[in-house]
């Protein structure tokens, strides 16, 4: 028993291996390292890339066991990895526009050995109803533009300019795709401008979803917030009034400009693997 289970072990990394030599990269890509061990990924230098909000939000969501996963506007599919990586057992599915992103997003799961647990699937989050089955996911993620269309200068590059402003789908679409992937008792996870954040709430409550976790990001502590991060479910009684939710702060920065221990303490737990 153990002979055969040694010998199809072998078999399986020599499979992988063989699937790593033959992932190529394309012109303007480069393959850049993750937090988390010796997880790596595929990026193209022209195209968005992604940010420290992206690690606060796999940070922030809290997966069990073999749990559904949906992340929403995964783009090169950061999300997924980060999240397929502190929780072995899960099964991720990305969503995204673009097929070329999507087809790299597939190559980096390759990369990593995850193609069995990450699914990146091409398609339009403001038709959801055509790609997933309603309330299907225990847990759905999303990172999604910032900013309206029409506030502030729009990126000359097609896929830079979808990824940060809502130039094919804004707020209400957005969360009516998380609030139509959840199951019931589901939890949802996203990360959002400060600035708009009262907005967030409203569109949250008028689709049902309850805010049970509200992070406030600074860079320091003397600073306003410039991102938040939102947990919840759903929930018919939603209310989501800003003076009626708990908050806390999270910082990022000392004021000597070195990460805090809170910070560091993410970076650490991503280096080891375990909870700290």
């Amino acid at each position: 028993m153990v002979s055969w289970l040694c010998g199809y072990m072998e078999m399986e990394m020599e499979i992988e291996i063989e699937q790593e030599r033959d992932i190529l990269l394309k012109a303007g890509e480069r393959i850049d390292a993750l937090l988390w061990h010796d997880f790596k990924i595929i990026q193209n230098k022209d195209w968005f890339c992604f940010g420290l909000d992206a690690v606060l939000l796999a940070d922030f969501a809290k997966l069990e066991q073999g749990e559904q996963v949906l992340d929403l506007c995964t783009g090169n599919g950061v999300i997924p990895l980060l999240l397929a990586a502190k929780e072995s057992t899960a099964m991720i599915t990305g969503i995204e526009l673009f097929p070329e992103v999507v087809e790299m997003a597939e190559r980096s799961a390759q990369l990593n050995h995850l193609s069995r647990r990450v699914k990146i699937q091409a398609g339009d989050i403001c038709k959801i109803q055509d790609l997933v089955a309603a309330h299907s996911y225990q847990v759905v993620t999303v990172n999604p533009p910032y900013r309206k269309i029409k506030t502030g200068r729009l990126s000359a590059s097609p896929l830079v300019a979808a990824a940060k402003t809502e130039i094919f789908c804004d707020l209400s679409q957005v969360v009516t795709a998380v609030a139509y992937s959840l199951a019931a008792k589901g939890r949802f996870y996203l990360v959002y401008p400060y600035e708009r954040l009262v907005a967030l709430l409203s569109v949250l409550q008028s689709l049902h979803l309850q805010v049970h976790c509200l992070t406030l990001v600074k860079n320091f502590s003397s600073r306003e917030p410039f991102l938040c991060l939102v947990s919840g479910m759903g929930s018919i009684q939603a209310d989501n009034r800003l003076d009626k939710l708990k908050k806390r702060d999270f910082i990022i920065f000392q004021e000597n400009r070195t990460y805090t221990p809170e910070m560091t303490a993410i970076f650490q737990k991503y280096q080891t693997g375990k909870e700290i």
